[in-house]
């Protein structure tokens, strides 16, 4: 993993969800069983095939055409609009996802992943 590569992830970490961060990092770690003449054509493969699932928050002033706008110049399709909390769910690639970071308007990006409530009954006698 060359720090140059990942520099962009350190730079930016206050707008990047620690899942999201440690998702990214693993896709620029070197691939298990491809020789190294080979590692960066199939980590350049990896990241313009591997897409992440990803909510994206942008800054309340801002149009939600303008986003809308950026969101297709970046050729990620927008999954779900989420108006209450300024945000929408997309899959990004890796490439699109440096651009957005380094983008002003957008706040701040999750990694959409499913959560899991544990609901317990109260017992008696405690």
């Amino acid at each position: 993993m060359i720090l140059q590569e990942i520099k962009w992830i350190r730079s930016h970490k206050s707008k990047l969800c620690p899942t999201l961060r440690k998702k990214i990092l693993e896709l620029y770690r070197p691939i298990k069983y491809v020789p190294f003449c080979f590692q960066k054509y199939a980590k350049s493969l990896n990241h313009y095939l591997h897409k992440l699932p990803v909510i994206i928050q942008y800054d309340c002033l801002q149009n939600h055409l303008e986003i809308e706008k950026l969101a297709n110049s970046l050729s990620c399709k927008i999954d779900q609009s989420l108006p209450t909390i300024n945000a929408f769910v997309a899959k990004v690639k890796v490439k699109d996802l440096k651009i957005l970071v380094e983008n002003d308007k957008i706040t701040k990006i999750w990694y959409d992943n499913e959560v899991y409530a544990i609901l317990s009954e109260e017992k008696e006698g405690c």
